[in-house]
């Protein structure tokens, strides 16, 4: 993490960087064992003339009602020291499906979104809190798949990361991406442990960089800026460009609407509205600007955040809404020109309420909760796993917007700062 090169940050880097070296070795000794084989079997045919060796039984070519299988070498378009790293793919003859469908999964209070690509392989964004992990975990196997192609992180906070560790501790993953943040919670150390154990192949999320594509659509990275520092870890989030033929897809985690509107500022035709429709992340001109035909808002009812504002919807009136706590979870379909779009449940969004605060202190204190509580300091239902901040000297954790954090501002995981015997804040009055 650009804020401070906590322990959680030096080993998040060492797996990315290590997972990538390790790698390029192993990809290194395949080919060359792949070209040795190649030679000696074509040797072997040149030798054999007319007369080759009958095939095993089980092992001939697959019958033609079910299509060939063909390796093709795909140059890499990601993040790569080595710069010489190249995979294999397989495909089946007979062309790629025709449909892209986005599933934005009911999650409750978090994000996770399911993507079919129309040539059959596949992208999470997100996983939504820890407790969401098994749930987001059935709905893929649900729908036929026992592999993830490609997986993105788009920030470390546990309402996004959390279920991750579960779903990537039992499926097969490709490539997992994510920015170059990270934080002192035990969700995030979870999710560093899935990530190592499997030996997932790791690549930083910065804007500029493609993560896969298939001919007829593109996956891109469109922000944030490589090499940003963030005092916020919603500013790092992933921004994700799927574009499928005509039509375009925006996912933008948690980011604000200056950083949304500065890496796309055109017409979009699907949104996931970021943060979770936060007044911080939607407004009048991101929306004018994209001028999407669908919107997604992913939340849980009833959260204490106020989620979704009234000003986000008040953005989006001219756009078709549907929200995960009114709808449960939604689908949309792409051919490359037309949409559809499918939702579990009919519903309408509205603005939820905040948690009002009693607590005494300045007219400043009393904004600076209001703003985080918009913003989400986000955990688990229990609230153990919410981020708080603690500085150098002091001994109390705070909100992160708190003005006794100017000096330093060092995040932690609510149940390490307890641990640690850090008592709450009277004037900011975090999670307890």
């Amino acid at each position: 993490m650009k804020t401070k090169e906590a322990p959680q940050a030096k080993r998040a880097a060492g797996i990315l960087g290590g997972l990538v070296r390790k790698k390029g070795l192993i990809i290194a000794l395949v080919l060359l064992v792949f070209l040795c084989v190649v030679g000696s079997a074509a040797g072997g045919a040149a030798a054999s003339g007319a007369n080759p060796q009958p095939t095993r039984p089980g092992l001939g070519t697959p019958p033609a009602s079910e299509g060939s299988l063909t390796l093709t070498a795909t140059s890499d378009q990601s993040f790569d020291p080595t710069g010489t790293k190249a995979w294999a793919t397989v495909t089946k003859d007979g062309g790629p499906a025709r449909t892209l469908r986005a599933h934005f999964i009911d999650v409750g209070q978090g994000d996770s979104e399911f993507i079919e690509l129309p040539d059959g392989r596949s992208l999470l964004i997100d996983g939504g809190p820890t407790d969401a992990g098994e749930k987001v975990l059935s709905y893929i196997k649900g729908l036929g798949y026992s592999r993830i192609d490609y997986v993105v992180a788009t920030h470390p906070h546990e309402d996004h990361i959390g279920g991750l560790t579960t779903v990537i501790s039992s499926l097969d993953v490709g490539e997992l991406w994510a920015p170059d943040a990270s934080a002192n919670t035990r969700a995030f150390e979870g999710f560093l442990d899935a990530i190592e154990s499997r030996g997932i192949e790791t690549h930083g999320a910065s804007g500029g960089k493609a993560i896969g594509s298939g001919g007829a659509y593109s996956i891109q990275i469109l922000g944030p800026q490589g090499g940003a520092q963030f005092d916020d870890l919603n500013d790092a989030s992933a921004i994700v460009l799927v574009t499928y033929g005509q039509n375009r897809f925006l996912f933008t985690g948690d980011a604000p609407s200056d950083l949304i509107s500065r890496a796309c500022g055109s017409h979009v035709d699907v949104l996931k509205v970021g943060h979770h429709g936060s007044g911080t992340s939607t407004n009048s001109g991101l929306v004018a600007s994209l001028n999407p035909t669908y919107a997604v808002i992913s939340y849980g009812t009833g959260n204490p955040y106020g989620h979704p504002t009234q000003e986000a919807l008040d953005a989006l009136s001219g756009t078709t809404v549907y929200g995960t706590g009114a709808n449960g979870t939604v689908t949309i379909e792409s051919d490359g020109t037309n949409l559809s779009a499918s939702a579990e449940r009919d519903g309408t969004v509205v603005a939820g309420d905040a948690e009002s605060s009693d607590s005494p202190g300045t007219p400043a204190d009393a904004a600076a909760t209001a703003t985080t509580a918009a913003r989400g300091d986000q955990g688990t239902a229990g609230g153990t796993d919410a981020t708080v901040y603690v500085t150098n000297s002091g001994k109390k954790y705070h909100r992160e917007r708190c003005r006794h954090l100017k000096k330093s501002k060092i995040p932690m995981s609510l149940s390490d700062a307890r641990d640690a015997g850090y008592g709450s804040c009277s004037k900011c009055n975090p999670p307890t």
